[in-house]
């Protein structure tokens, strides 16, 4: 099993912030590579660019074409950097192609009057160590072996329930010791919520990934965070997921938004 901490040997330096990267097949879904592990590869190349008191605020990916199991070239650039915000963005491609494009945005911590009280987390109990959802080779994606799951709202996918909505805790199995890298990789390790409506299998494919981060605690694979999700639009066979990610202590880490295209119909 590769760890996930392996992220940071796939990315190879090359000059002029271009990296050479392979994610394995162990890493897969479906007939791509998981999205979470793109946007945690394209995450660290644009904070290696950044300054180190500017920390990531949000990132934006979309997912243009399937990225394979074989070399890809992922490259990142600084936009600007202003007084409050520095905006960079990265490109992965393969064979020729762009695979995906992302933009994210740092920003060191700052004085404000301005601030909501964050949510809580639903009240959850914790799982037990052996209690996780077992893999299923061949029927649950590849990358879903490197994480642990323990479900507690809503149903799984196609199981033909009536409310898109899920939830329940989730760690890494692997070493994890880059905290923003991990959340967005726990963030994008659910299934979308509008798959628990359909009553048979049907294969569904992310447009665009949103992750804002809130409070990023570090992480280790001992560590249970709590996700739910929910989806609140679908029309035309495309819907739109919101959820959100505490951290074990409870804190708010991060929240996304992703706009997912379902092939229902075919």
């Amino acid at each position: 099993m590769t760890d996930f901490d392996a992220i940071t040997t796939w990315l190879v330096a090359d000059d002029g912030g271009s990296w050479s990267m392979t994610v394995g097949e162990d890493w897969g879904q479906g007939r791509a590579a998981f999205g979470g592990v793109l946007t945690a590869a394209a995450l660290k190349s644009m904070r290696s660019l950044v300054a180190r008191d500017r920390i990531p605020r949000s990132i934006v990916t979309s997912f243009i074409g399937p990225l394979r199991p074989a070399p890809a070239t992922l490259t990142a650039r600084i936009v600007r950097t202003g007084r409050a915000l520095t905006s960079a963005e990265a490109r992965i491609t393969q064979n020729g192609s762009d695979v995906a494009l992302l933009q994210a945005s740092f920003g060191a911590a700052r004085p404000s009057g301005v601030r909501l009280p964050l949510p809580v987390r639903p009240q959850r109990s914790r799982p037990a160590p052996d209690s996780s959802m077992p893999f299923f080779p061949g029927i649950t994606p590849a990358f879903t072996e490197k994480f642990a799951y323990h479900w507690t709202d809503g149903q799984p996918p196609f199981s033909g329930h009536d409310t898109p909505y899920i939830g329940g805790w989730c760690r890494h199995r692997t070493p994890a010791t880059d905290g923003f890298a991990a959340v967005v990789a726990l963030l994008d390790a659910w299934p979308a919520p509008i798959l628990s409506l359909l009553t048979a299998p049907a294969p569904a494919s992310t447009v665009s990934w949103t992750a804002h981060f809130i409070d990023v605690p570090d992480v280790t694979p001992d560590d249970w965070f709590w996700f739910d999700a929910e989806a609140v639009t679908a029309s035309d066979g495309y819907a739109t997921t919101r959820g959100r990610l505490f951290a074990p202590d409870g804190r708010l880490a991060a929240h996304m938004e992703q706009r997912v295209v379902v092939f229902d119909k075919r």
